[in-house]
């Protein structure tokens, strides 16, 4: 009789699991794996977009395309809540820089300004990377 016990229990805890493995797999791959296959969807389209306006020859076209996109994004960081040395961070004192230098012309400017407002720009680059030399150009612009 102690015997049964113990193989039905032992059979309900294998069940168990094999239920739960699969629940946990299907779960996984509803929300979080097809999230991730969703956003590499979606970044291949607009690098598409904007691959296609460039041999297109319409640069300015492609850039308006591209703020807009990074007015988007800076909204959604700023939203986050993260540390000062956080790399997010980082990312919107480059925006901040960025938007120093050529103001949001987006649907979403004035947001854009409001967001921003606290974020300060960067003053010194880690690299002399693309945003580094635009500063720099500009600086010798005026």
């Amino acid at each position: 009789m102690q015997a049964k016990k113990l193989i039905i229990i032992a059979a309900v805890f294998i069940l168990g699991g094999v239920v739960g493995l699969f629940g946990s797999s299907y779960l996984y791959y509803k929300h979080v794996f097809s999230q991730l296959t969703m956003q590499d969807a979606e970044t291949l389209h607009w690098r598409l977009v904007l691959a296609s306006k460039m041999r297109l020859g319409e640069s300015d076209n492609a850039v308006s395309f591209l703020e807009e996109g990074i007015d988007s994004e800076l909204l959604g960081l700023k939203n986050s809540k993260f540390p000062k040395n956080d790399f997010c961070y980082y990312a919107l004192m480059e925006a901040k820089t960025y938007r120093n230098l050529y103001p949001s012309n987006s649907r979403m400017s004035s947001q854009v300004t409001d967001a921003l407002v606290d974020i300060q720009k960067l003053e010194t680059f880690r690299c002399e990377g693309a945003l580094s030399r635009l500063v720099k150009q500009n600086q010798t612009k005026k």
